[in-house]
């Protein structure tokens, strides 16, 4: 904005330039005295003279015409005393002082006038309520019953689980009521066996517990020792746990315990240590290693059958189907090997970690990587079909429900996207990051957040949630929940929490 200073113009020559420039944008002569008499066009500060709020000067003191400021009582407050005003012949400042002063008791009775109109409207809608506000009925037709307005009140849990059972049949949309809980510190997974009998976890100190999966009691402890910070594999007979050696050492191993009693049948120790879950198929555990190879290892004795190397540390937990293994690793890639001697087949390479499971349907294969992107891949030969992109990078396994596919990001959001095109259907953002796989239960999705208190259950279709399951607010969800016999088994900062499914009530 061009400032004029009182020193660069003086009083007698101020007057023809207000008159030229001010008299087709608001200030206007007064008959009598025919002095200037401002609107809103000007204001005095100090020794300063500065056009309105929205006047503006160039550099050739022409003033460009726009619309003037309505802040228009600073002109009061001006320092020059009356010998010294910069107005035309000395005109009174009271005039101009009774101007704004006017203007401002006309604007505060313009909004008192408005306010007390709202509230005058607002009152008498709220006593007579929106129906008989719109449209008045005579009281006289009304039951004395209805003309007492009864507060909302919530659905009781009988209804809503009636509600729930409607909108989904699946198990995991009834609400959930805790039965049992095990306490015990540094927990970092649970695997169940598959008889759905007992509960193994695993815990930062080296300790692998044997639970009851029934009544959670402890059924026997072991301490293999090290560092385990990866899920068991359970078999048969067996349960193969890898640990790492204490801080400051790469080495690792494998322990093979006994499933009954918690014995250990073997051990095997490795130069490097292990960074993915177990898989065992058979009599093979294939697992992924620090030094960025996935091994594939005898179930007895640990012996190596044959690795197959990348150009990072693998982390993901392979897949197999038919006979190929897929794995990811933190190089970009996804690769599919053969399960006889690990040679790779193709690989498919991206810009990100490769760190969830892959998912498929028998003919392509779904993943996420660290570049933000959902991948959809031919199953035979790994050609790319399309790719999606997520709000964040994506460390989740993907899941396939229907013609559907759900994954989680570390934007909170949980993606689902269509399996022939990867358009995106619908996303929901949870409170915490999302890095535990979805579980699937026919037509609902169940998702547990990182250091979260809490699980929700959406329906696949839209994204509606259907269930919603607290925990006690010192706890927090450190793993990947398990979905078993209608128990949902949870790993937390204070131990394992289980909750069972409650059945709808029978309708008489």
């Amino acid at each position: 904005m061009f400032n004029l200073k009182r020193s660069q113009v003086g009083k007698r020559d101020l007057s023809p330039l207000l008159r030229s420039r001010f008299t087709h944008t608001g200030v206007k002569e007064r008959s009598g005295d025919k002095s200037l008499f401002p609107t809103r066009d000007f204001l005095v500060f100090g020794d300063l003279l500065r056009v309105g709020a929205s006047q503006e000067w160039n550099r050739n003191g022409r003033i460009v015409a726009r619309r003037c400021s309505s802040q228009i009582g600073t002109l009061s407050t001006a320092r020059y005393s009356p010998d010294k005003t910069i107005l035309r012949e000395g005109r009174p400042r009271r005039a101009a002082r009774t101007f704004f002063s006017q203007a401002r008791e006309q604007s505060g009775r313009v909004i008192s006038y408005f306010f007390l109109a709202y509230l005058l409207l607002f009152s008498v809608f709220a006593q007579s309520g929106p129906r008989t506000f719109l449209k008045p009925l005579p009281t006289s037709r009304i039951p004395q019953e209805q003309l007492r307005r009864k507060p909302p009140q919530e659905e009781p849990p009988a209804a809503q689980q009636k509600q729930a059972s409607v909108v989904s049949s699946s198990p995991l949309a009834r609400p959930f009521k805790r039965v049992w809980s095990y306490l015990a510190e540094g927990i970092t997974s649970i695997q169940s066996s598959e008889d759905g009998e007992r509960l193994f976890a695993a815990t930062e100190d080296g300790r692998v517990l044997c639970l009851d999966l029934r009544l959670g009691a402890l059924i026997w402890s072991a301490e293999p020792g090290g560092r385990i910070t990866m899920p068991a594999a359970i078999g048969a007979n067996l349960v193969l746990v890898a640990s790492a050696k204490d801080a400051g050492s790469a080495a690792g191993s494998i322990r093979a315990l006994d499933r009954t009693t918690g014995v250990t049948i073997w051990v095997r120790d490795y130069e490097r240590a292990f960074t993915s879950p177990l898989l065992l198929d058979g009599s093979t555990v294939y697992v992924g290693s620090s030094d960025g190879a996935l091994y594939a290892l005898k179930s007895n004795g640990g012996d190596v059958i044959w690795k197959s190397p990348t150009s990072g540390v693998v982390r993901a937990r392979p897949l197999i189907v038919d006979r190929m293994i897929l794995f990811g690793s933190d190089d970009g890639g996804l690769r599919a090997a053969s399960i006889d001697d690990g040679a790779v087949i193709w690989t498919l390479q991206t810009s990100g970690n490769v760190r969830g499971r892959p998912a498929t349907d028998g003919k392509w294969v779904y993943f996420g990587s660290g570049d933000g992107y959902v991948y959809a891949a031919g199953l035979a030969a790994g050609k790319l079909r399309w790719r999606s992109r997520a709000g964040a990078g994506i460390e989740s396994s993907a899941a396939l429900a229907g013609d559907k596919i759900l994954i989680g990001s570390l934007d909170n959001f949980l993606y689902v996207l269509s399996k022939s095109n990867g358009n995106r259907l619908w996303k929901r953002r949870l409170v915490d990051r999302i890095v535990a796989d979805p579980i699937v239960e026919k037509d609902v999705t169940l998702i547990a957040p990182f250091h979260g208190d809490h699980v929700v259950v959406f329906k696949n279709s839209d994204g509606q949630r259907v269930n919603y399951f607290q925990l006690d607010r010192s706890e927090e969800i450190i793993g990947t929940p398990l979905f078993r016999g209608g128990l949902l088994l949870l790993p937390t900062n204070r131990g394992v929490i289980a909750a069972a499914e409650t059945s709808p009530p029978k309708e008489p």
